[in-house]
Order: C-alpha cells, then sequence, then structure tokens
C-alpha cells in the first residue's frame, strides 16, 4: 500500500504552484479549485470547478473527480471534456503517477481550445450576430438584452419579487400601490441580479449598458408594432414557437376543439 504522504508531498508542490486558489478539503485526501484556460479573466469565456478526492492507496488506485460550477461551457461539449477527466485519472492510477496536476493540465488545455463566448444570448436566446456581453458569472447577453432587465428589475418590482418580500413590504404601508412604491425606491439602489442564476451583476457591467430610453420595451409596444419589429425584440425560435401554437389553436378552433364560456 502506497501511504498517503505520497499526496502531502503532492500537496505541498501544488500549494506552492496554486497558493490561495488551492481548497484544501479538512480530511486532507481532497482538493477543489477553479481551472481557467488563462490568467487574464479578460480572456476567460469559460471555467470550471475542479474537485479531486484521493483513495488510501493512491496513487494506484484512482482518484475521484468532481465537476461543478460549469461556466461558459455548452452542454454540447461536457461529455468530451468528462472523457478527458476520465481518462486522464486511469492513465494516472495504470502508471502509478500523481493526478492532480495532470488533471489541471489537461482541463485547462480543453477549456483552452474551446474558449470562446457562449454563441447566443441567454435572454433572447439569438446567436450573437453582435457583441456579447459577458457578465462576471460567465453568463452571455447582447447589451439590449441585459440593458431591459436591468431596466425591468428596477422598474416593475411587483413583476420580480417573491411573496415574502411583498408582504414585508405591504406591512410598513398602507395600501398595495404603497407598498409597490416602497419596493421600487429600494430597487433603485439594490444590486441588480444576473437573469440567469441570479448572482450579482458587476456594477461596472450595468454602468456599460446602453440606455433604455432608446431602448423600446414590451410595455411600451402595441401588439402591431411588436409583431412588426418581431425580428428585433423577439428572438427566432420564441417566433416559430409561437406561430407554431397559432396554428394549432387556429386547427383547434376549426374543428371545435376550443371551448369558449359564454358567460
Amino acid at each position: 500500500m502506497v501511504s498517503n504522504d505520497v499526496f502531502t508531498e503532492e500537496l505541498e508542490s501544488l500549494t506552492a504552484i496554486f497558493d490561495t486558489q488551492l481548497e484544501i478539503g479538512s480530511d486532507g485526501h481532497s482538493v477543489t479549485l477553479t481551472v481557467k484556460p488563462c490568467d487574464d479573466e479578460a480572456d476567460c469565456f469559460v471555467r470550471t470547478d475542479l474537485s479531486v478526492s484521493v483513495p488510501d492507496e493512491y496513487p494506484s488506485d484512482k482518484a475521484k473527480v468532481y465537476l461543478s460550477n460549469l461556466r461558459g461551457i455548452p452542454q454540447s461539449i461536457v461529455a468530451a471534456l468528462e472523457d478527458v477527466v476520465t481518462s486522464t485519472v486511469s492513465e494516472c492510477a495504470e502508471m502509478g503517477e500523481e493526478v492532480v496536476f495532470a488533471l489541471v493540465s489537461a482541463v485547462q488545455e480543453f477549456l483552452l481550445e474551446h474558449n470562446a463566448p457562449s454563441g447566443e444570448c441567454s435572454i433572447c436566446l439569438e446567436d450573437g450576430a453582435t457583441e456579447l456581453v459577458k457578465t462576471q458569472c460567465y453568463h452571455f447577453f447582447h447589451a439590449d438584452c441585459l440593458a431591459r432587465h436591468v431596466h425591468f428589475f428596477r422598474h416593475e418590482p411587483i413583476m420580480d419579487v417573491d411573496l415574502e418580500t411583498f408582504q414585508g413590504a405591504r406591512r410598513q404601508t398602507r395600501t398595495d400601490e404603497e407598498a409597490e412604491a416602497l419596493l421600487l425606491e429600494q430597487r433603485k439602489s439594490a444590486p441588480v441580479p444576473c437573469p440567469v442564476c441570479r448572482s450579482r451583476l458587476d456594477d461596472a457591467v450595468v454602468v456599460s449598458l446602453p440606455p433604455t430610453e432608446n431602448l423600446p420595451l414590451y410595455s411600451q409596444l402595441d401588439s402591431a408594432l411588436v409583431v412588426a419589429t418581431a425580428t428585433k425584440y423577439i428572438g427566432r425560435s420564441t417566433r416559430q414557437q409561437q406561430e407554431y401554437r397559432r396554428t394549432v389553436f387556429q386547427h383547434q378552433q376549426q374543428i371545435g376543439g376550443v371551448i369558449v364560456s359564454s358567460s
């Protein structure tokens, strides 16, 4: 049996390389760190957390590896990344070699190969025909789409608030309208959450967005204008789904499958 002194020595080397980026488990048998394709955050579009847990007979026995908090990585290539991890662990175990640094290198090389912005905006789901904005949580949006989200968050709080928060505001006021006004005032200075993961958007990202007075909001568009400008304000896949549902609805009407209340 190989002593865990092997892993202890490996930890010393890893700590010298990664310093505070390396999180050592309380059991002394596991480590976690975030792997990025490069050092410059501005040039990173993908990342993942890598956790490695070693058995007593390490390194001859395989370590257990977990990938978590995958950001910017398309679902279509996750399986390929997992294959890289699996093959690296197997090769190191067969040769009795330390695995953590080999894993970091293999995952980093994979991320570097796929280090590109997501191909679509996470709000409208349209391809990034224009440059996408990257948030610190590695989600991508059209600047116009994200600007509308910020405007909506700060000017329509009742549409994006949980019941407990609204009830708290209602207890401080006399009417629903006053509660909404209170929430609106609080939202003006509140941090704006990411539309996807709800983590706080960086202030630098928020202030860099285009002014919303130049961006028609859905509440300001009548139905005719929405249809006329659908190609700009509604995603292609959404329009296709709307058209399909409209066709199904019309067909059901024709065959009497839609029941309309006469009251």
